[in-house]
Protein backbone atom coordinates (compact mmCIF):
# COMPACT_ATOMS: atom_id res chain seq x y z
CA UNK A 1 0.00 0.00 0.00
CA UNK A 2 1.31 3.46 -1.26
CA UNK A 3 1.66 5.41 2.36
CA UNK A 4 2.62 8.78 0.45
CA UNK A 5 3.64 10.25 -2.97
CA UNK A 6 6.49 12.76 -3.51
CA UNK A 7 7.59 14.37 -7.11
CA UNK A 8 11.27 13.87 -7.81
CA UNK A 9 13.45 16.37 -9.77
CA UNK A 10 13.84 13.78 -12.43
CA UNK A 11 9.96 13.69 -13.41
CA UNK A 12 9.55 10.43 -11.90
CA UNK A 13 7.99 9.23 -8.31
CA UNK A 14 9.34 8.22 -5.51
CA UNK A 15 6.79 6.12 -3.47
CA UNK A 16 7.33 5.55 0.09
CA UNK A 17 6.32 1.78 0.72
CA UNK A 18 6.95 -0.94 3.82
CA UNK A 19 9.86 -2.03 2.38
CA UNK A 20 11.35 1.19 1.62
CA UNK A 21 11.36 4.15 -1.21
CA UNK A 22 10.98 2.73 -4.46
CA UNK A 23 11.37 5.00 -7.78
CA UNK A 24 9.04 4.69 -10.80
CA UNK A 25 10.36 6.39 -13.99
CA UNK A 26 7.92 8.02 -15.83
CA UNK A 27 7.09 7.94 -19.20
CA UNK A 28 7.01 10.81 -21.90
CA UNK A 29 3.53 11.15 -22.06
CA UNK A 30 2.87 11.06 -18.24
CA UNK A 31 5.78 13.81 -17.70
CA UNK A 32 3.49 15.92 -20.37
CA UNK A 33 0.33 15.19 -18.60
CA UNK A 34 2.17 16.36 -14.92
CA UNK A 35 3.16 19.53 -16.55
CA UNK A 36 -0.12 20.34 -18.32
CA UNK A 37 -2.18 19.60 -15.21
CA UNK A 38 0.45 21.40 -13.13
CA UNK A 39 0.19 24.37 -15.60
CA UNK A 40 -3.12 25.91 -16.40
CA UNK A 41 -2.51 28.57 -19.15
CA UNK A 42 -0.27 26.20 -21.03
CA UNK A 43 -3.08 23.48 -20.96
CA UNK A 44 -5.39 26.07 -22.45
CA UNK A 45 -2.83 27.17 -25.00
CA UNK A 46 -1.58 23.92 -26.21
CA UNK A 47 -4.85 21.29 -25.47
CA UNK A 48 -7.97 23.83 -26.22
CA UNK A 49 -8.89 24.97 -29.57
CA UNK A 50 -11.37 27.60 -30.83
CA UNK A 51 -13.25 28.82 -33.50
CA UNK A 52 -12.69 32.63 -34.48
CA UNK A 53 -15.19 34.66 -36.16
CA UNK A 54 -14.16 33.97 -39.63
CA UNK A 55 -14.44 30.45 -38.74
CA UNK A 56 -10.55 29.26 -38.19
CA UNK A 57 -9.44 27.13 -35.37
CA UNK A 58 -7.10 28.26 -33.08
CA UNK A 59 -5.12 28.09 -29.63
CA UNK A 60 -7.63 29.23 -27.06
CA UNK A 61 -5.84 32.24 -25.41
CA UNK A 62 -7.45 33.32 -22.30
CA UNK A 63 -8.47 37.27 -22.45
CA UNK A 64 -7.98 39.72 -19.10
CA UNK A 65 -11.52 38.45 -18.21
CA UNK A 66 -10.83 34.74 -18.28
CA UNK A 67 -7.05 34.96 -16.77
CA UNK A 68 -8.97 36.54 -14.04
CA UNK A 69 -11.50 34.20 -13.62
CA UNK A 70 -8.38 30.89 -13.67
CA UNK A 71 -6.35 33.33 -10.92
CA UNK A 72 -9.34 32.64 -8.79
CA UNK A 73 -9.49 29.01 -9.40
CA UNK A 74 -5.15 28.38 -9.15
CA UNK A 75 -6.09 30.25 -5.99
CA UNK A 76 -8.69 27.98 -4.70
CA UNK A 77 -6.44 25.17 -5.39
CA UNK A 78 -3.45 26.23 -3.98
CA UNK A 79 -5.31 27.06 -0.33
CA UNK A 80 -7.27 23.78 -0.84
CA UNK A 81 -4.59 21.22 -2.24
CA UNK A 82 -6.36 17.97 -1.31
CA UNK A 83 -8.78 17.15 -3.59
CA UNK A 84 -11.05 14.62 -1.67
CA UNK A 85 -11.39 17.30 1.02
CA UNK A 86 -11.18 20.53 -1.41
CA UNK A 87 -14.84 21.74 -0.73
CA UNK A 88 -16.40 22.82 -4.00
CA UNK A 89 -15.95 26.50 -5.57
CA UNK A 90 -19.30 28.29 -6.79
CA UNK A 91 -18.74 31.36 -9.33
CA UNK A 92 -21.32 32.70 -10.85
CA UNK A 93 -21.08 35.44 -13.29
CA UNK A 94 -24.42 37.17 -14.98
CA UNK A 95 -24.87 38.17 -18.63
CA UNK A 96 -21.05 37.28 -18.88
CA UNK A 97 -21.73 36.34 -22.64
CA UNK A 98 -19.47 39.36 -24.08
CA UNK A 99 -16.02 38.65 -22.19
CA UNK A 100 -16.23 35.22 -22.85
CA UNK A 101 -17.28 33.16 -19.92
CA UNK A 102 -20.42 31.65 -21.11
CA UNK A 103 -20.17 28.31 -18.27
CA UNK A 104 -17.09 27.02 -16.75
CA UNK A 105 -17.54 24.50 -14.44
CA UNK A 106 -14.82 23.02 -11.80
Amino acid sequence: MVAKAYHAETCGRLFLLPEGVVKIELTNTQKIAEILNNDTKLYFYKCLKIRDKNGNIIAFVPNEHQEHFINIVEDWKKQYPDENTRPTLFIIILKARQIGKECNCF
